[in-house]
């Protein structure tokens, strides 16, 4: 065998082997590192993730050393476990606590920006979730996983039309008109309508251009505007 194809050889079974090692780890630190981490587990995941693609470049008796490193993480990563189902203030520690975004209609301004969580975001997670009109929204949480969980109002808890026996007609997707306190001067030709009627609902509603987190306008050219919570 050549002195290549030896190397080659050499390579494949570790970059193999650790493969198998890091799947061991990942059965070892649970079910957990795959589904909803936190910020602890993320951490822990990624570096793992790069030992192990740097161990295929090692010597086969260099190999001990990053294997060790690999371990250690995982083991962090287990006592961290143990130690947030016994301690409820370790758990608040590392992986955080949910953090409300959006009350009764106001946004939590000042804990978005903490979470780094803007308008745009905001918004794709509750269309995918089913969301499409803040106005049916009661209250927004990011949760520890860094998802939203939405709470609705009563009123707007979803009924299927074969419930209530009548053939139902499809809502048309809103087009948003003012983003992060900015008009969006392209969608307010979209949408049917110009700045006067803008600066009308916000005089109606008592708020200032700045003030307004989000508003968008229907098909029926009703316009809806969220503005942000005030600071206690």
């Amino acid at each position: 065998m050549s002195r290549l194809a030896a190397d080659v050889l050499k390579e494949a079974l570790i970059a193999a082997g650790s493969v198998v090692y890091l799947f061991i780890l990942a059965k070892i630190m649970g079910k957990r590192q795959i589904s909803e981490m936190n910020l602890f587990d993320y951490i822990i995941g990624i570096t793992i993730g790069s030992i192990a693609a740097e161990l295929s470049t090692y010597e086969m008796n260099e190999v001990l050393i990053p294997m060790t490193a690999m371990l250690v993480y995982a083991l962090f990563s287990v006592l961290a476990s143990f130690f947030n189902d016994k301690s409820v203030g370790f758990r608040a520690f590392f992986s955080g606590r949910p953090t409300v975004l959006f009350n009764n209609g106001k946004f939590e301004y000042k804990q978005m920006s903490k979470m780094r969580i803007d308008i745009d975001e905001f918004m794709c997670q509750a269309r995918t979730q089913g969301y499409f009109d803040l106005a049916d929204i009661k209250t927004a949480v990011l949760e520890n996983n860094g998802k939203i969980s939405f709470l609705t109002y009563a009123a707007s808890t979803p009924v299927t039309c074969s419930d209530m026996n009548i053939q139902g007609s499809g809502k048309d997707f809103p087009t948003n008109v003012i983003l992060d306190g900015e008009i969006q001067y392209k969608n307010l030709s979209r949408a049917g309508i110009d700045e006067n009627k803008i600066t009308k609902e916000l005089e109606s509603n008592n708020l200032k251009l700045k003030d307004v987190m989000l508003a968008y306008c229907d098909s029926n050219q009703k316009v809806t505007m969220f503005g942000k919570a005030k600071q206690q």
